[in-house]
């Protein structure tokens, strides 16, 4: 398993891209990506990797990763989970949709923050019961209905209690032989601990 850049392509129709994917195992390799990723863990447990990190992750977990921060979900076996399938809410979003300077002004400036903090990957903490709900409903909105609902769930976890997840100055591993050697130990260690 290497570190694999994972180019989504956003419908040039559509601001951003909503998918979910419920599987016996998450099965996304250790990757990063040129947008903003919100993932919700609807179902499923076992180690998340991400930047220099390697956490747990369960079933309702919320987490914020900035382009470029390297991340991976590695499900524990099917038997721990109870035989139940993995299944994951994700929004990308380019973080420029609203204009390159649109987070610095100050209606937005605490997403903007937010953003920027993303950068070493975020675990939201105590989250409102009603969020998990309404960011899973993002798939059957349509018009500016579904922009305003994504804003306003990025409001609320902006104010939401989080904890970042990797180091400040997490490197990018660009050489190939030492993402090889890094990934295959995160594998190990994700699937044996």
């Amino acid at each position: 398993m290497q570190v694999k850049y994972q180019k989504e392509t956003l419908n040039e129709q559509s601001i951003f891209l909503f998918r979910e994917f419920i599987q016996q195992r998450f099965d996304s390799p250790f990757h990063w990506h040129d947008e903003y990723e919100l993932i919700y863990i609807k179902r499923g447990q076992g180690k998340l990797l991400a930047g220099n990190q390697v956490v747990n992750f369960n079933e309702g977990g919320l987490y914020l990763f900035a382009p470029g921060l390297n991340h991976a979900f590695f499900n524990s076996p099917v038997r721990e989970q109870g035989n139940r399938n993995a299944h994951a809410v994700v929004v990308q979003f380019d973080g420029n949709f609203l204009g390159e300077r649109f987070w610095e002004k100050t209606e937005a400036g605490i997403i903007g923050k937010m953003l920027q903090r993303s950068r070493q990957g975020i675990l939201f903490q105590n989250i409102d019961k009603n969020l998990p709900a309404q960011l899973c409903g993002i798939g059957s909105i349509r018009g500016m209905r579904r922009l305003s609902e994504l804003l306003l769930i990025m409001e609320k976890l902006a104010k939401t209690r989080y904890r970042l997840l990797a180091a400040a100055q997490t490197p990018f591993m660009e050489d190939k032989s030492d993402s090889k050697a890094v990934s295959d130990v995160f594998r190990y260690v994700a699937e044996n601990f």
